[in-house]
Order: C-alpha cells, then sequence, then structure tokens
C-alpha cells in the first residue's frame, strides 16, 4: 500500500466523526493521510503532522483518484461514501474498517479534537445539562414525543443543574439557550457539561466519544450500530414489533414507520417524562 493515503467521507457530521479511529489506524503505521470531505473542520485541530485535511480534491487528485479506482487499485484512495448504507446490520466504523481493507482493527470510539472556546463556557458559572433536541421535518422516527420537556428542565434544576439548549434555532429551546457558532464552541461547551440529552445526532456522538454520561433518544435505528459497550448511559428507546427496521433498507436515511408512515408518532420514539425523569435519576446515580 501506497504511504499516501486520502480518506473520503462526505454526510453528516456524525458520520464523520466516526472516521477518525481510522485516521488514527492509518497514522500509527505511518502514512501520511490527507481527509477529504465538506466536513473536514472536524479533524482541522488534529494535532498530528501527518494529517492534512481539505474540503475536495483538487483536479489532479480527482484524476489520480478515477485512476486509482478503476485501473491501478492501489488503495491510496479510501472512499467511505455509502459503506455503512450498504452493510446497515453492522456498526459504521467495521463498515469503515472494512472498506479501508483492515482487520485487524480496534473499535473505540472517536478521539474528538476540538480547539477550546473559552468564552462559551465562561458564561456558565454552575455546573449544567446539555440539552440537544432538533426535530427532524422529513423523519418522524428520529424525534421525541409525549415529553413535557419544561417538566424535565425543572426536575434538573431541582437536582442543582443549570439547562443548557443546543439547537439550530433559537424556538427549539429548553432552559437557557447557547448559540454554537462552529465545531469548536459545540466540543467545548459539551466537554464540561455534567451531562448531555438528546436525539441521535452528531452532538451525542461527541459527548458518547468524550464519556461525558448521557441520554440518547433513538427511534427505529439500533443504537448497538452506531455507539460502543463502553458508552456511559442510557438509551432511550420504547419496545417496537418492528424494532430497528431503520437497517432493513438500503435507502440512505431509512425507511418509513412501518406502522403510522411518515406523518404519526412512532411507538419506538413516544415517552413519558416518568421514563425520562427515572433515566435522568438513574444516570446521576451511576455516573455523577
Amino acid at each position: 500500500m501506497t504511504n499516501n493515503i486520502y480518506i473520503i467521507r462526505d454526510h453528516a457530521i456524525g458520520d464523520v466523526i466516526w472516521v477518525d479511529p481510522v485516521i488514527r489506524y492509518f497514522l500509527k503505521k505511518g502514512k501520511k493521510v490527507c481527509f477529504v470531505g465538506i466536513r473536514s473542520f472536524v479533524f482541522k485541530s488534529h494535532q498530528e503532522q501527518n494529517l492534512t485535511v481539505k474540503k475536495r480534491l483538487n483536479v489532479f487528485e480527482y484524476l489520480l483518484f478515477f485512476i486509482d479506482k478503476y485501473i491501478y487499485k492501489t488503495g491510496m484512495f479510501i472512499d467511505l461514501n455509502g459503506t455503512y448504507e450498504a452493510k446497515p446490520k453492522q456498526h459504521v466504523l467495521i463498515s469503515y474498517f472494512e472498506k479501508a481493507n483492515v482487520d485487524n482493527y480496534e473499535l473505540t470510539y472517536p478521539k474528538i479534537h476540538y480547539r477550546t472556546q473559552d468564552q462559551i463556557v465562561n458564561k456558565i458559572a454552575s455546573k449544567y445539562v446539555v440539552i440537544h433536541l432538533d426535530p427532524d421535518r422529513y423523519k418522524n422516527y428520529r424525534n421525541v414525543y409525549g415529553v413535557s420537556w419544561d417538566v424535565i428542565v425543572s426536575h434538573l434544576k431541582k437536582m442543582g443543574f443549570l439547562v443548557v439548549c443546543i439547537s439550530k434555532k433559537e424556538e427549539n429551546r429548553f432552559g437557557h439557550w447557547i448559540k454554537t457558532d462552529n465545531y469548536d464552541s459545540l466540543a467545548t461547551l459539551i466537554s464540561n457539561a455534567s451531562m448531555f440529552i438528546g436525539v441521535d445526532s452528531a452532538p451525542s456522538h461527541i459527548a458518547a466519544s468524550l464519556g461525558i454520561p448521557s441520554l440518547i433518544f433513538f427511534g427505529s435505528v439500533n443504537p448497538k450500530f452506531r455507539h460502543l459497550p463502553s458508552f456511559r448511559g442510557y438509551f432511550l428507546q420504547q419496545a417496537c414489533e418492528y424494532a430497528g427496521c431503520f437497517h432493513e433498507t438500503l435507502e440512505l436515511g431509512g425507511q418509513s414507520c412501518r406502522l403510522v408512515g411518515d406523518e404519526g408518532i412512532p411507538k419506538c420514539c413516544f415517552h413519558t417524562d416518568q421514563y425520562v425523569k427515572n433515566n435522568i435519576d438513574n444516570l446521576i446515580l451511576k455516573y455523577l
């Protein structure tokens, strides 16, 4: 295999974060790695001198990519796009390593690389919980239903926590809303939290990778394909006769709920205030 490796991965930030163990594998092998993708900022603060990042290949590199893919096949270019989508019933990291032709890998959480944004945390004078619940307009099986968040916020406040909400839009706020302008500020805020509560998305992967005690809501996605046994927390997911149906299709984004379609409330996503409060109490008892 060539000493220069290009690793390509676009799509969501959470998918890109999980490329980190693959990057570190090749760096430990003495390779020079270039990560290519529109979310390359995830690795911009990586301190390894043999790693470079860029948003896209230049014309010459793209030509090399085409030649390597269809003619020489040296392994210089590792295109991870579409890999776990092609094998939806296994952990995303296993799919990444398989595509990279690595069989002696270790399944570990990503390391989160970021430049500390102290002004973000300095605004908060007490211990805090980060909540991230941005609703998905198109995928009801990724949302949270049935929870009165004012009740949950009140419960956390009674236990001495400030509740910090992060969301794309301020109207999706619970508690004290903080705007995170970039990846570094997001990672800084989460890294100093006592607890994280949120949906299966990039902030939840940052929290889990940093070892922050977490409650993560899952709908039709099977959490064992997104997390590892070392996860510190609980997955909040209700029983359903079609549990894990997200993985029953090769289509990007999963499939519609088999019980209620695209407009109803999937039973795997419907929770009660008491259920969430009980899990918060258990999380505090076990980890805090």
